[in-house]
């Protein structure tokens, strides 16, 4: 056998010492590779005095030293070599083939440059904190947030705060129940966002008139993902001016922006971006609106129709979920209706635009003194009775029209969302909007016809929602099917209800209405906080029962 020589893939040990873990890590989190007990730098065997010790200490270091489990990706053989002097000498081999759960490291170092290892040329050295996010993103097909987070010395200071405040459990079962550690026992990256160890951070500004042209005032947002949230909401407070109006003897006090919607629109910024990015979090604070730009653009697969008609895919479910935990988020999908009802009655409208790398809300300032809208109707008894808008020829109405341009889309929310009276998470034009999208006028939505043609010609349009002396929606029994019905998805939802007196789940609901389960859970809710049905069993026994 001719002489071996060092490699990218070759690796020799005169004798079994530490330095062999970092050997095998770096084959593992590389191309793989042959490592030789027994040779010396010159290719030269020395051979082994006890090749049963030397191999069972390998399989020692294999099993115990190293992490994620490397065993199944490892072979440990006993060969003879002849040496210069044609003497045969027993040699340790050890196959490592290239690992499937990247990065590997060692046990007693974590996952960090001091004990994950990569080959360079013929030497093993450790990965930069970037390369081992490459490899984590790389082999592992998890979100992001489920990931293992590369930072593993992390403390909860803040966050067992805020857990004791809501008296919600925070302990390690709960922690590894919400996904937060890992069935390895390591901290996942949506661990390390609520951690004071937080490397993302949210960038507040306050700018003169309606650019970036001046800075009033900036802030950067640091620590626990959150206590951010909680200092971001402090601080849209302080600049959430209230106006008061005297009429005749009393004071009608209101806000430049509905505080819900401001607090719905961070929520969605930070739960729904993508932390792959480094990158802030941005909130921008004009005269005339404020902007939440979160990184990532939509989740694959959903696009922004499907957002605006309150379908939801949440991008980092461990994180959304320990949210939901602490009563941050009611359910997937309900924000941007909850931010239309806020604005629901006033001639502007929020927008969001997306690009491929990033999602922007954009809130208008209500007050006027922005150049902002003023509400429509004075009093709101007075403005449109939108439960009448529902009609049979369109039961389930579509979201607004999308508008794109290159790369970015933009869908102008000027709409009332179908709350009131109605019960779905679609998004119901209003009469006459304006759009200040390219100094775009209102425009009467087309007819059905004018739908289906749009549809034949790839374009989305906003249907008919007007009411008509022959398609005004009246109540009915449920049926199988909510869109054969001429009734609205609430009057669909009560009747059911009541037609079963031992009461149904929210999935029969769905099952039998024929709609899904934010649809669903969005009408129960309605239903419940008019006091017309009522809860009864807790978690998935939950039945609901007429009041």
């Amino acid at each position: 056998m001719g002489r071996l020589h060092e490699s990218a893939t070759i690796e020799f040990k005169r004798q079994l010492n530490d330095a062999a873990k970092r050997e095998i890590v770096a084959f593992a989190n590389s191309e793989g590779g042959d490592l030789y007990i027994g040779i010396d730098d010159d290719g030269i065997p020395v051979g082994v005095d006890d090749p049963d010790a030397v191999m069972g200490g390998i399989g020692d270091m294999i099993r115990n030293a190293i992490r994620p489990d490397l065993t199944a990706y490892t072979s440990i053989e006993c060969e003879s070599m002849e040496d210069g002097a044609g003497v045969m000498r027993n040699i340790v081999h050890v196959t490592v083939l290239r690992g499937v759960k990247r990065p590997y490291y060692l046990t007693g170092k974590g996952m960090r440059p001091t004990g994950v290892f990569i080959r360079h040329g013929v030497s093993a050295v450790p990965a930069s904190e970037e390369r081992i996010r490459q490899m984590i993103r790389d082999d592992d097909v998890t979100a992001f947030d489920a990931s293992v987070s590369i930072d593993q010395d992390l403390t909860f200071n803040e966050a067992d705060a805020i857990f004791a405040r809501q008296q919600v459990p925070w302990g390690k079962p709960q922690q590894r129940s919400l996904g937060l550690i890992n069935s390895d026992g390591l901290y996942t990256n949506a661990a390390a966002l609520i951690s004071d160890q937080c490397r993302h951070t949210i960038k507040c500004a306050v700018y003169q008139g309606n650019s970036k042209a001046r800075f009033l005032a900036r802030q950067e947002f640091q620590g626990s993902l959150l206590q951010q949230l909680d200092d971001v909401c402090r601080y849209l407070e302080l600049n959430n001016p209230i106006r008061s109006d005297i009429v005749g003897l009393y004071r009608n006090d209101t806000y430049a922006y509905p505080p819900a919607a401001l607090r719905e629109a961070l929520l969605n910024a930070v739960v729904h971006r993508d932390y792959d990015y480094s990158g802030p979090t941005l909130v921008s604070i004009y005269a005339d609106r404020i902007d939440f730009v979160s990184l990532g653009g939509l989740v694959k697969g959903i696009t922004l129709t499907d957002l605006t008609n309150g379908i939801s895919q949440p991008r980092n479910t461990v994180l959304a979920n320990t949210f939901y935990r602490l009563e941050l988020m009611e359910s997937y999908g309900s924000g941007i209706p909850k931010i239309m009802e806020e604005y629901a009655g006033n001639s502007e409208s929020p927008i969001i635009r997306i690009t491929p790398s990033a999602f922007t809300l954009s809130l208008p300032r209500l007050d006027g003194t922005g150049n902002g809208g003023n509400p429509v109707h004075a009093n709101p008894t007075d403005g449109p009775d939108i439960s009448d808008w529902f009609t049979a020829r369109n039961p389930f109405p579509s979201g607004p029209a999308i508008q794109e341009k290159g790369n970015v889309q933009i869908a102008v929310l000027n709409g009332y969302p179908t709350g009131k009276g109605v019960g779905t998470l679609t998004l119901e034009p209003a009469a006459s909007t304006t759009s200040h999208i390219d100094g775009g006028s209102g425009t009467e939505a087309p007819t059905d016809d004018a739908t289906r043609q749009a549809t034949r010609n790839g374009r989305t349009a906003i249907p008919s929602l007007l009411p008509s002396a022959s398609h005004t929606a009246t109540p009915s029994t449920p049926q199988t099917n909510a869109s054969n019905s001429s009734s609205t998805l609430e009057e669909l939802t009560l009747a059911l209800i009541r037609s079963t007196p031992e009461g149904i789940s929210r999935l029969e609901i769905q099952q039998r209405l024929g709609v899904n389960k934010n649809r669903a859970a969005y009408a129960l809710r309605k239903l419940e906080h008019a006091g017309r049905i009522m809860p009864t069993g807790t978690a998935r026994n939950t039945r609901y029962v007429a009041a």
